[in-house]
Parts: structure tokens; C-alpha cells; sequence
């Protein structure tokens, strides 16, 4: 029997069961664990609110599997980032430069008309990735057509200059924009148009971010649900990001204050986390 569920927006919607599937998939979630999480929201009308389905699914995924738990907290471990701690670009060229690109933030490159300001720039095989990235503290908030149009201007003007230039080489040129949320629907129809690349929480299918994310194993530290919120910032104000970097350094936690016992199951959580990518949704 199908019930309705309200969105943070405020709407209303029917509980989407093989959206709320494929979520716990992509964390690694057992059929059984995904179809008892299911019934429970079916049958409890205290879980009408996608707040309340998401925080219940943690709390249960922490009990039955910590690290599918971390890798359910995904979109809410990129946003607790945040713009002031460490910015969405660089976690994004980290992700990049693991998949084998050569990274470069925050390049000014000249165009026919003005000069701009791209957030990043990978390289690898002779192509060149012109990376705009749109972060949103808010998950309603989604990445709209303005957004498409501005990044597909800058990359007609710096290409008509570099195309006017001798000896310009063979490079292609992508221009690429990377949200840690969702796009309009005019901004994927115009981007696909033009030949944008997007890159964001449910865009491209099967593609998606949170799919990449959980191919390579790139989780940040923000995911863990062993380690309290002020521990994180403090990692990150030291330069430690990522769960990957936890893994054996036990000594960086107790530098902090943690005990032993707790160290241990943090970096545990980090090592599963990492040590078991998802590559199949």
C-alpha cells in the first residue's frame, strides 16, 4: 500500500521504495537488512518525514553494519564540510587525483574576452577537465540553469582564444560542472545539449557522485560515527580529511584527547570503510 512521505522542501511525495533500495545498495546493505528497513517504515507512522526515514535508517545500519552506516551518511558528511572547514573543491580534486589526474586548483585562465577563475583543472590523457563546483549547505537546493549557462560561457570564451592561438596543441577541453546535490531539470537538458559534464548526487545514472565516491573509497572523515563532531574539525583544521588518512595513525587521535579504546574503533571504521568499496549498484 503506498503512503505519502514529506520532502525537506516541505512536499509531499509517496515513499519511493526502489529509490529508498537503491540508497542502501549503493552503502552496501544486505537484501535482508534494506527489506527490514523497508517494513519498518511501512508500518511506522512516526517515519512520514525523509528526516526521520534518514535518521532512523542510520541508527539502525549502525547497529546491524557500522561501516555501511558511514557510507549511508554520505551527502550529510559532505555538506558537515562546509564551506569554512574544507571547501568542496578540494575534496573534489582529491577524488580527481585519485583516479589518476594531474590537479590544479584555483587556475586563472585567459579568455577571448576576460580572464577566469576556474575551481580546479585535471588533466590525464591529453584532455583537460574545467571543473566548476557548486556546493549547497542545504539538500533542497538544487544547481539550476544559470548555473549551466555561465560555465558553458566561460568555456566558449577561454576556447576562442586558445583555439586562435598557434601552436595550441591537440588538448581537448571539457568543461564540467560537480554538485554536492541535484541538478534542475533544465540544467541536465541544456548541459547534455551543449556538452557539459555534470557530476552530481543522482547525475549521470549508475555514475553518479556517491557512486565515485564509494567506487574509490574517498569517504571523508565527516562519515565516521565513532568520532564526535569537534574531533572531526579539529582533524580537519590539521589537514586530515579523509577516512583513508585515519587508517593507522591511532596516535593522531589520542593527540586529541581520545582514548585508546575509541581511537582503535574509529580507525577500524575507517580501514572497513575504505578497505571495501562498493562497485556495483
Amino acid at each position: 500500500m503506498a503512503f505519502y512521505i514529506t520532502k525537506a522542501s516541505g512536499e509531499q511525495e509517496a515513499f519511493d521504495r526502489a529509490k529508498f533500495r537503491r540508497s542502501l545498495k549503493r552503502a552496501g546493505a544486505t537484501t535482508e537488512a534494506i527489506k527490514n528497513l523497508i517494513q519498518d517504515i511501512k508500518e511506522r507512522t512516526d517515519l512520514r518525514t525523509t528526516k526521520q526515514i534518514y535518521r532512523y535508517a542510520l541508527q539502525k545500519l549502525k547497529i546491524v553494519d557500522r561501516p555501511v552506516a558511514t557510507r549511508y551518511n554520505l551527502k550529510h558528511a559532505i555538506a558537515a564540510l562546509g564551506p569554512t572547514g574544507f571547501s568542496f573543491e578540494k575534496y573534489m580534486a582529491k577524488l580527481f587525483e585519485q583516479m589518476g589526474f594531474n590537479v590544479t586548483l584555483n587556475q586563472i585562465m585567459k579568455g577571448s574576452c576576460i580572464e577566469h577563475e576556474i575551481d580546479f583543472v585535471a588533466e590525464k590523457n591529453n584532455v583537460a577537465l574545467l571543473v566548476e563546483c557548486k556546493f549547497h549547505t542545504l539538500h533542497t537546493l538544487k544547481s539550476d540553469l544559470k548555473i549551466a549557462l555561465y560555465v558553458h560561457a566561460r568555456l566558449q570564451d577561454i576556447e576562442k582564444l586558445w583555439k586562435n592561438t598557434p601552436f595550441h596543441g591537440q588538448e581537448k577541453r571539457e568543461a564540467w560542472i560537480i554538485t554536492n546535490t541535484r541538478f534542475s531539470a533544465q540544467a541536465i537538458r541544456y548541459a547534455e545539449c551543449a556538452g557539459i559534464k555534470l557530476l552530481g548526487w543522482s547525475y549521470p545514472a549508475h555514475k553518479s557522485l556517491p557512486d565515485m565516491i564509494n567506487e574509490i573509497g574517498l569517504h571523508p572523515i565527516t562519515a565516521l560515527t565513532t568520532l564526535k563532531r569537534k574531533y572531526q574539525r579539529e582533524l580537519i583544521q590539521n589537514g586530515i580529511v579523509l577516512c583513508r588518512e585515519l587508517i593507522n595513525r591511532a596516535d593522531e587521535l589520542r593527540a586529541l584527547g581520545i582514548s585508546m579504546p575509541q581511537a582503535e574503533l574509529v580507525t577500524q571504521e575507517a580501514r572497513s570503510v575504505c578497505e571495501f568499496p562498493i562497485t556495483e549498484y
